[in-house]
């Protein structure tokens, strides 16, 4: 191999059987070109770039906005958005509800909304992964926002924290929910 191959820097490896105190029958060469790793054995077969794979697109749902005892009712002209890519077990996404401008009830208890995949969960009933995220929330009336986590509560829905942690996300806190309310959010956690 020649500098103009674009193929440096390079590592040489030996092909090894599952037994490590075997040595194989050939040698494959690893290498970087500008647009990934690549891979040649020693027939001279090329396989790359490695990890190149088509990217997962984006899916969409419709996250639902629930409470503990009465779910609100997001009135006209709201929003409900969301997208998702799963990545093997991995789930990642956003979303964004915003309260309309009429019909709109806080409804009672703490808000909680729907995750699009179904998250893992273990033989002792722990969610394992347990989703996480961050975003806002922002009050329309007092123009205010205050930034909030996200945490798994079940396989289907994750409960929203004001970002000191303690204090969650319902119809009266930290504010009385109302007309063009909003609550934007960004997640990810392990699928079942």
């Amino acid at each position: 191999m020649k500098a103009s191959d674009n193929e440096f820097p390079s590592v040489l490896f030996d092909e090894q059987a599952s037994d490590v105190t075997t040595p194989g029958t050939g040698l494959w060469r690893a290498y970087f070109k500008s647009d990934g790793l690549y891979t040649r054995d020693d027939a001279g077969t090329v396989t790359g770039p490695l990890g190149a794979g088509a990217a997962p697109s984006y899916s969409t749902y419709v996250p639902e906005l629930t409470a503990a005892t009465t779910n609100p009712t997001l009135g006209t002209a709201s929003i409900a958005e969301g997208r998702y890519v799963q990545d093997g077990d991995h789930v990642f996404g956003d979303l964004i509800i915003k309260f309309g401008t009429s019909g709109v009830a806080a409804g009672s208890g703490n808000y909680r909304v729907s995750l699009p995949v179904a998250a893992r969960e273990s033989a002792a009933g722990n969610y394992l992964g347990y989703a996480r995220g961050s975003g806002f929330i922002y009050d329309d009336s007092a123009s205010a926002y205050r930034g909030v986590i996200v945490t798994r509560i079940s396989d289907t829905l994750a409960d929203i924290l004001v970002i000191d942690g303690s204090t969650k996300i319902n119809n009266a806190s930290p504010w009385t929910w109302a007309a063009n309310d909003a609550l934007v959010l960004h997640f990810d956690y392990e699928a079942a």
